[in-house]
């Protein structure tokens, strides 16, 4: 039951979860923070949390892992492929924007890379809780996210479905 993920959830290391109400049908709504490294190449150093909103449908329902590519503005709004795939749903909010800025920021590590560390260890971590296949998706900065960290981490998830994702070679 809701009290067995609650328990799952807040078992995982340097996560806090908090139950939040909400109006969408057929969801139980979290919201998580990871406890992520400014620097994953230094994981000793500063640290900052991360927020991802979970929508939480069934446990053995995939997963889709998104990212706006700015701050979590999907929330507890369902992304159009959660709702094809009847799956469970993951916002990330991507690093340094919202709330998930470390102080002082060293905008030196906000990076593509650094961003794709951070979907791994959250893909990861909750990968021992959902057992279903996961999928990441976005559109514009979020579908370069999605492609950057599939070609990092090529094997974290079972597929990624941009649905635009821009590659910038230089400042316009």
């Amino acid at each position: 039951g809701p009290g067995d993920l609650l328990g799952k959830l807040r078992a995982l290391d340097g996560v806090t979860v908090e139950e939040v109400p909400t109006e969408t049908e057929g969801f139980t709504y979290y919201i998580l923070r990871f406890t992520q490294p400014v620097d994953h190449a230094n994981p000793g150093g500063q640290t900052f949390q991360q927020r991802v909103a979970l929508l939480h449908r069934e446990g053995s329902a995939p997963m889709v892992a998104l990212t706006s590519g700015y701050w979590d503005y999907y929330g507890d709004n369902t992304y159009e492929l959660t709702n094809l795939l009847a799956a469970n749903q993951i916002s990330i909010e991507h690093r340094y924007f919202g709330e998930s800025r470390p102080e002082p920021a060293d905008w030196t590590h906000l990076t593509i890379r650094q961003m794709a560390d951070d979907q791994h260890r959250i893909i990861a971590a909750l990968r021992t809780v959902y057992p279903g296949a996961f999928v990441t998706t976005g559109g514009s900065k979020g579908g370069m996210t999605a492609t950057y960290h599939r070609r990092f981490y090529p094997d974290d998830v079972d597929g990624t479905i941009p649905y635009v994702a821009p590659i910038s070679l230089a400042a316009p």
